[in-house]
């Protein structure tokens, strides 16, 4: 039972850095957005979310570097439930 407590807690912790819905197309695909575009992270290569809270966490991204705080991609949803690793490789190849 504390491990499952322990896990969650991690998992509560990182949740600012997830990717979020912004988007269902009509083809039944997902598209989602980086944190920091969703406004729960700030990130040097995304000026807008500097601007937001100092509440949210700062991610630890070198200016000019390729991060994916401020990305996007579409996914099928049967790929993100069946198969975590192809959506994560969709994840690295944002559309």
């Amino acid at each position: 039972m504390e491990a499952k407590v322990a896990l969650s807690k991690r998992y509560e912790e990182r949740r600012p850095y997830e990717y979020r819905p912004f988007s269902h197309k009509a083809n039944g695909k997902y598209r989602m957005r980086g944190p920091a575009w969703t406004g729960q992270v700030r990130c040097v290569n995304h000026p807008e979310s500097m601007r937001g809270s100092l509440n949210r966490p700062t991610t630890n991204c070198r200016r000019g570097t390729k991060c994916g705080c401020d990305g996007t991609f579409t996914i099928d949803p049967n790929t993100w439930e069946s198969r975590p690793d192809i959506a994560w490789r969709e994840l690295q190849q944002p559309t």
